[in-house]
């Protein structure tokens, strides 16, 4: 015999069950997609997990001497300072060996790319990298007729789709993929104020109080 929420259920009975439909609504796996810059067609009632292409952000791998995430996430800005447009950009790093993966990528932009290919933000569940999600693939990943992704040199980046070998669909292996704890939450204050602008506001104030 084996317990429930609702008491004694036979194992035999159990293992005979969907595990989905004893498990809670909100805790029941969502879909899961890759997005690039195909339309999407999804449920309105089921959240969407999504996997973002390199296309909605930017990435590098770098060594720092120091041990830490958050003492390493203090460098993400200059690092990518004069290697990417100017924008309002959040940054998220990641431990990988001895080495951090740091990400830059623009909220407001990515929201309002998702909204034109069908996706609100209202439907969005979690949100990950391709970078930490299929690096570490054999294969390399169709994006659709023309493109697919690759490992090259610990990032994972879009090439021709001609020049790859064995490509499978992302459909063929999502549910076997595990999603790494590695998430961001995309949010639309960036839309609003640069973070260079906000820290020019936030002195311009200073010295008006100052003033005063």
């Amino acid at each position: 015999m084996t317990y429930t929420q609702k008491g004694l259920v036979p194992l035999k009975l159990l293992s005979k069950l969907n595990i989905q439909q004893l498990l809670p609504k909100s805790s029941r796996s969502s879909v899961r997609l890759l997005v690039d810059d195909a339309p999407i067609n999804t449920y309105s009632d089921k959240s969407v997990d999504i996997i973002l292409s390199p296309r909605f952000y930017w990435v590098k791998i770098e060594s720092l001497p120091v041990k830490f995430t958050h003492q390493a996430k203090a460098y993400a800005e200059s690092i990518f300072e004069g290697a990417i447009p100017d924008g309002a950009y959040s940054y998220a790093v990641r431990k990988v060996g001895d080495k951090f993966c740091f990400f830059a990528y623009d909220d407001a932009q990515i929201l309002a790319q998702l909204a034109e290919l069908g996706l609100n933000q209202s439907m969005i569940g979690n949100v990950y990298f391709a970078q930490t999600e299929l690096a570490n693939l054999d294969n390399p990943i169709i994006l659709n007729d023309s493109q697919a992704l690759i490992t090259h040199e610990d990032l994972v980046i879009k090439v021709p789709r001609a020049i790859t070998q064995d490509a499978v669909a992302f459909e063929r292996i999502q549910s076997n993929l595990p999603s790494s704890n590695f998430r961001i939450n995309l949010h639309k204050i960036n839309q609003w104020i640069e973070p260079k602008k906000l820290t020019t506001l936030f002195v311009l104030l200073a010295l008006l109080i100052l003033a005063f």
